[in-house]
């Protein structure tokens, strides 16, 4: 008797597959799409409540199934997919954490891998099985695009907020009268007691690395050190929290050849402190 060989299930699309493959995409309901996906995304933790609102998570969820079944009928993204950059910002702008953003979006192919089976006939089956790897990547790359645009825009915060931080900071220094409403609003944003005494550190030459070296220590340890450079002293400042200002000042910030002093007000004396 002949031995028998059983048929191997094929991974990749068969030339004869395109016009049966289009058939299923376009028979999809993209509105049904997005409302199913919205049913699970309002479960994700970090999307309970959503920080944005429904409607858009709904606007964005339809153009991302239209992006992705676009993608799905010429064998995947060859380029920027636009609606990943607007996920990305606004979901990053709204602080949306990543791993949140990460579970919602990856929800896509799930809704889309089901739609398909429902779609398809028991004679349709190993043809959408040859297309489960363009299914996988063109999610994946959708889904990378849109970490991608998320990261880019969390630097971007990161940077106007430092830009901000500075500018009040620099702020303490350089206004030698200000209002105690603009003390106020300054420790308000930088999260200080407004009437708490500051320690200022100044270091300059040499001195200026170990000084770094110092504020290293401390940030790894949990504390909050704000500094600013103030080119009439050649010297980088910062100034502590009060509650902060012991444990540095255990940390032997106060050597010989580096200053510090108490002040409620360091913009009295932009070099105070500097040895």
């Amino acid at each position: 008797m002949p031995p028998t060989h059983e048929r191997q299930l094929k991974d990749q699309p068969l030339p004869g597959d395109h016009q049966r493959w289009i058939e299923l995409l376009d028979a999809l309901d993209l509105d049904q799409l997005t409302d199913r996906f919205l049913s699970r995304v309002v479960r994700v933790p970090g999307y309970d409540p959503a920080p944005i609102p429904l409607s858009e998570l709904q606007r964005t969820g339809l153009i991302s199934f239209q992006s992705l079944v676009e993608g799905l009928r010429t064998g995947g993204f060859d380029g920027p997919v636009a609606v990943s950059t607007e996920v990305g910002v606004s979901r990053a702008r709204a602080g949306i954490p990543l791993e949140a953003l990460m579970t919602a979006i990856r929800h896509d192919f799930n809704v889309l891998w089901e739609a398909l089976t429902r779609v398809a006939t028991q004679d349709d089956a190993e043809l959408v099985i040859r297309h489960t790897g363009i299914v996988l990547s063109t999610v994946d790359e959708y889904v990378s695009q849109v970490q991608q645009a998320y990261a880019a825009e969390r630097q971007r915060m990161r940077e106007e907020e430092s830009s901000v931080r500075q500018g009040l900071i620099a702020g303490l220094f350089d206004d030698h009268n200000p209002t105690d409403e603009r003390l106020s609003t300054i420790a308000s944003a930088l999260g200080l007691d407004p009437d708490g005494p500051l320690l200022v550190v100044a270091a300059r030459g040499e001195d200026t690395s170990a000084l770094r070296v110092l504020i290293s220590e401390h940030e790894r340890a949990g504390g909050t050190m704000f500094t600013h450079h103030l080119a009439m002293c050649s010297s980088p400042s910062l100034a502590l929290r009060s509650s902060q200002a012991h444990d540095c000042r255990r940390s032997h910030i106060a050597s010989p050849r580096r200053g510090w002093a108490w002040s409620r007000h360091p913009e009295s004396d932009p070099c105070v402190g500097q040895r």
